[in-house]
């Protein structure tokens, strides 16, 4: 995922050094084992193993801050994001999840701040486009986030999340029809996501289309029976 500088000037003094390198590896490696087995609190103390040996990878860091995210740590993860950004900072990937990790402690204009970041280094960047969506969603400020997703929705016209999302601020903003569209789109690239159907549904029947809602609470409860409520609740 990471991109590694290597620096041939300092390759001499590197050699002098090698054994402790390697072992820092050794215990980013055991960290990544750790990780993947969700052992997130032990893959932290081999990733803090690793930083104390050699403090100037930002891998050890962004590593250890995606641990920390997944235990909720979420200011120990901003922490070491940001470390990150101190080695490399056009790190997109760090920005935006240290984005992630500020909106998870509340603070969505740090959020947006990183999210608009990434962006700025890479205008394409979908991923940073969306969750600056979500979180302006959250902020009820419904129509920069529509103009979020359009943008997404033009570099990636195949992503069937962008058009759930935005069918879901068109519902917000009562545009009904339109939500419905972008649904349909939805499920045109993914018919097996039983969120699609029942977004769908709900905004038929703010469109007074009770039989076509029906059918999509049907389809949903197909794909998952804890969809079947919606069928009860609706339809008989």
């Amino acid at each position: 995922m990471f991109i590694k500088i290597l620096f041939t000037t300092f390759v001499f003094i590197l050699l002098s050094c090698e054994s402790a390198i390697d072992i820092s590896i050794v215990y980013y490696k055991q960290g990544n084992e750790l990780y993947d087995k969700q052992k997130f609190a032990e893959a932290i103390d081999k990733y803090t193993e690793a930083i104390q040996i050699n403090s100037k990878d930002q891998n050890y860091y962004f590593n250890r801050g995606s641990a920390y995210y997944q235990i909720e740590k979420y200011e120990m993860s901003v922490n070491d994001y940001s470390k990150v950004l101190e080695i490399f900072p056009q790190n997109a990937v760090a920005i935006k999840s240290r984005g992630s990790a500020y909106f998870r402690m509340n603070n969505t204009s740090a959020a947006i701040d990183d999210f608009s970041k990434a962006i700025e280094i890479n205008p394409f960047d979908t991923e940073a486009l969306n969750n600056r969506a979500y979180v302006r969603t959250s902020l009820k400020d419904f129509l920069s986030a529509l103009d979020d997703y359009n943008n997404a929705i033009k570099i990636d016209s195949l992503n069937s999340i962008l058009y759930y999302n935005r069918g879901a601020v068109l519902d917000s903003l009562t545009q009904y029809q339109s939500a419905v569209d972008n649904y349909t789109f939805a499920l045109n690239i993914n018919s097996d996501n039983p969120q699609n159907y029942l977004a769908r549904g709900l905004s038929y029947l703010r469109l007074n289309k009770r039989d076509n809602a029906c059918n999509d609470f049907k389809a949903a409860s197909l794909l998952d029976s804890n969809y079947a409520v919606y069928l009860k609740q609706f339809c008989n």
